[in-house]
């Protein structure tokens, strides 16, 4: 099995970003990046199937926009992400940074996320929301649902916030190894991670559930993240565009939430909904 990656360069112009990243969100592209001609994203070489190839193409070709392929050879990612990453930080409430920055003592979680090919850095407007959003939630002693984990960021926060437990899940090899040594670098115990998809979650009683994927996931899953969750119980969801407010939001009402707070960053929104 090959551990390199593919980075597909598109030449877009700023306008088309966000629409065109959106178009692309399915689960083979595991991040994107901006560059100096448009934005990139990658994907494992194994994963890069004709089927991908294919619909990649046909989705760019409807906006004529071309795109080209490079290897990526696997240890050739830390150089790709020291050279671009650099840190954040959410008012006085947390900061995120690689191993490699300063500690942040301005911020009440200094957090160090490594991301190598796992999407979640606080970057991209969806997790900066998500991260944003937790800060209004009590999260001490709360049993936690981290759907679709990537680097976990968010549950590294929840665990540093004195959450009880939490469990994530991604469907990416590398995102599963790449939160294990982020909770090692950031001295956390109590996440425990799991390959695949919600079959992997057969617990339930979820005081929180932190979903931040794509719209299409995050619409299909709602029944069974209802499930999940108790009564009252908090869910935060992200991943999706201001274009897909309508869709998400009937669909989080029509699966028994109560959408309690919305936040907008560029054109991606957070929901924080209950379950009633």
């Amino acid at each position: 099995m090959s551990n390199n990656y593919l980075r597909i360069d598109i030449d877009c112009p700023d306008e088309l970003k966000e629409i065109v990243t959106a178009e692309l969100e399915f689960d083979e592209i595991e991040v994107f990046e901006d560059t100096s001609i448009g934005i990139a994203g990658y994907v494992q070489e194994d994963k890069f199937t004709e089927e991908v190839h294919k619909t990649i193409r046909d989705i760019l070709a409807e906006r004529n926009l071309y795109f080209t392929i490079e290897v990526i050879p696997h240890q050739n990612w830390n150089a790709v992400w020291e050279s671009n990453f650099q840190p954040i930080q959410i008012a006085n409430y947390v900061g995120v940074r690689a191993d490699f920055h300063p500690i942040n003592t301005e911020v009440e979680y200094d957090l160090v996320i490594n991301p190598k090919m796992a999407f979640g850095t606080g970057h991209h407007e969806t997790t900066w929301q998500v991260l944003d959003m937790m800060q209004k939630i009590y999260l001490n002693d709360k049993k936690i649902l981290d759907y679709g984990c990537g680097t976990g960021i968010l549950g590294i926060l929840a665990l540093k916030s004195h959450a009880s437990m939490v469990i994530g899940n991604d469907i990416s090899e590398e995102a599963i190894t790449n939160t294990r040594d982020n909770c090692e670098v950031n001295n956390v115990k109590g996440f425990e991670v799991r390959l695949g998809g919600l079959e992997q979650i057969p617990e339930t009683d979820f005081d929180i559930i932190l979903a931040n994927i794509n719209r299409n996931v995050i619409v299909d899953s709602l029944g069974a993240l209802n499930l999940k969750l108790k009564k009252e119980g908090i869910m935060l969801t992200s991943g999706y565009m201001l274009q897909d407010k309508n869709v998400i939001e009937e669909n989080l009402l029509k699966q028994g939430f109560k959408i309690f707070k919305v936040s907008e960053r560029g054109n991606w929104m957070c929901h924080y909904s209950v379950k009633v």
